[in-house]
């Protein structure tokens, strides 16, 4: 999993959705853009397809969210973490 993927799905960790719903394309693209984690839509369209071939986020009614919960996406996380620094 690439620098990229892990912010972004760290960005649904981090970041309870209180209706559970997900975001749409444009305010997930504007919040990332904003937190310097992507630099296009084309680069997101790209990273969230990825993930959603991972199923690690779902699309939902054109809606971004997490399948998993935040505990099983920071284990993940910290497995990725030990992976990388071998």
């Amino acid at each position: 999993m690439t620098q990229i993927l892990k912010n972004i799905a760290m960005y649904f960790v981090g970041n309870e959705f209180e209706s559970r719903d997900g975001l749409n394309f444009q305010d997930l693209y504007d919040v990332l853009l904003d937190e310097m984690i992507v630099s296009s839509k084309i680069q997101l369209k790209e990273n969230l397809k990825e993930l959603m071939a991972h199923k690690i986020i779902i699309e939902k009614g054109g809606k971004h969210t997490m399948q998993y919960s935040n505990t099983i996406l920071q284990e993940l996380s910290q497995e990725f973490d030990e992976v990388f620094k071998q």
